[in-house]
Formats: C-alpha cells, structure tokens, sequence
C-alpha cells in the first residue's frame, strides 16, 4: 500500500512539474512506463481476489494512466489481442475506452475524483478480468 502512495505522489509531483514547463523526472520518466506496466499486469493478470489491492492500486494507475496515455494504450491492445474471438475484442475495447474515459473525467486528482475512479476502476477490472478469462 504505502509503495502505491509513494508511486502515486512521485508521478503527480511529475506532472506538476512538467504541466509548468519542467522536466519532471526528465531522464527517469521510463520509470513511468516501468511502474504502470508492473500494476497494471499485476492489478489485471494478479492471481488474487484482493479488492485492497486493486482499491490501492487505481490512485497511482490514475496518475500513471494520465502521465503515460501511451503505454496505457499499448497494454489495452496488448489485453485485446489476446482474444481470439471478435465478440470478446469489441467488448474488451468497449470496456478499456470506457477506463480511458474514466481517466479523463477524475484527472484533476482530487481526493474525491480518486474515489470515484477507484470504485469505477474496481468494477472495470473485474469486468475486464470476466472477459479476457485470466483467472
């Protein structure tokens, strides 16, 4: 939990910096990409039921979602391309634009917009988890 907070504050503190024209973490904004992809496998592909975790884990995706909207594309398409079947492509897409908008309505990062995002976020997991049959 406390290393998801620590992820949390350290890329918001990147976007802060870089939305008033600094660098952020400048040459370590790999780190970024790096820890998304890990929580987010993790969150998605994790052999849990832990609801604490993924509650836990939606703060610091929000922020790393809207700090690298690439790489959160890349890992979708990566979720969708493993169906065979187009119904399940269409209704996995359905469901990552969904996030992707979910994103987008809380990214002003208030406790509230995290809150929200978090119960949105739980909700979405397990349908993306029920889709792509990964548990």
């Amino acid at each position: 939990g406390s290393s998801l907070e620590a992820i949390y504050h350290v890329v918001k503190a990147h976007l802060q910096d870089v939305s008033r024209g600094g660098q952020g973490l400048g040459l370590n904004g790999f780190m970024v990409k790096y820890f998304m992809e890990i929580i987010f496998h993790r969150t998605i592909f994790g052999n849990f039921h832990d609801t604490a975790f993924i509650e836990q884990a939606s703060s610091a995706l929000l922020v790393l979602m809207i700090a690298e909207n690439t790489t959160f594309q890349e890992i979708g398409i990566s979720i969708i391309n493993t169906q065979v079947q187009e119904e399940r492509r269409a209704v996995l897409q359905a469901t990552l634009n969904q996030l992707a908008s979910s994103v987008t309505a809380h990214a002003n990062l208030t406790r509230q917009s995290r809150r929200k995002f978090s119960s949105e976020f739980g909700r979405l997991v397990v349908d993306i988890r029920g889709i792509a049959n990964v548990m």
